[in-house]
């Protein structure tokens, strides 16, 4: 409730950016952003400019071919219907990575790895844990009405850890790698759809599933 003498809180948001397109195939482009109210948020950790804070919000080069399309630089993405995916959604932060896209006919595969933002360890030796995230994705457009998207990510990092060849590798499955070679990486699994009904109904849904276990050794699993 507003109390008797509030008076409401304004803040300054200023967006600017450019787009170039050299040729047919390649175009950059680049935004960023001066934020008066994130720098009063308790957790950002940039710098401040005049109570402004600031960051580049995209800033990348996408390479469009026939069958082929490359991001390289930083971007947001989605992985399922309607821009509310559950794992890669466009309204979320941009990531720095690389992402690229095979299509085919009626299939569509899709990969990506970022870097995610480091978390503190305490350890005045080793002061950040590095975090990155990849993702393989097949899509399957069935007709001209249904499409569905199979999905496999893992999240992974650690103290002085980088990127590993074997998420980098479009055949693997992820969740293989992290059994076989005994790391404690975060592996997820989804599934998700999209049906137009009379093409003026649309259905669509996504299921997500984290922290499975294949084993039945004990309570746990």
């Amino acid at each position: 409730s507003l109390q008797k003498d509030s008076r409401p809180i304004s803040y300054e948001f200023l967006r600017g950016g450019f787009f170039a397109r050299p040729s047919e195939r390649f175009s950059l482009y680049a935004d960023f952003i001066l934020d008066e109210k994130l720098a009063d948020d308790p957790d950002y950790a940039g710098k401040k400019w005049h109570g402004f804070a600031g960051e580049i919000a995209n800033g990348f080069v996408n390479y469009h071919g026939r069958m082929l399309d490359i991001l390289l630089g930083r971007f947001t993405s989605n992985w399922g219907p309607e821009n509310n995916s559950l794992i890669l959604a466009a309204s979320a932060r941009s990531m720095d990575g690389l992402a690229y896209r095979f299509h085919w006919g009626f299939l569509s595969y899709s990969y990506q790895l970022g870097q995610l933002d480091r978390l503190k360890t305490g350890d005045s030796l080793a002061p950040y844990e590095n975090r990155f995230f990849a993702g393989h994705r097949l899509d399957l457009a069935l007709s001209a009405n249904l499409n569905i998207g199979i999905f496999e990510t893992v999240i992974f990092g650690g103290v002085g850890r980088s990127p590993e060849f074997s998420y980098l590798n479009p055949l693997m499955i992820y969740h293989t790698v992290q059994l076989n070679d005994s790391a404690d990486d975060n592996t997820f699994i989804g599934f998700d759809f999209r049906y137009f009904l009379n093409e003026r109904h649309k259905f669509y849904g996504q299921l997500l599933i984290d922290d499975f276990q294949i084993e039945n050794d004990d309570d746990s699993d």
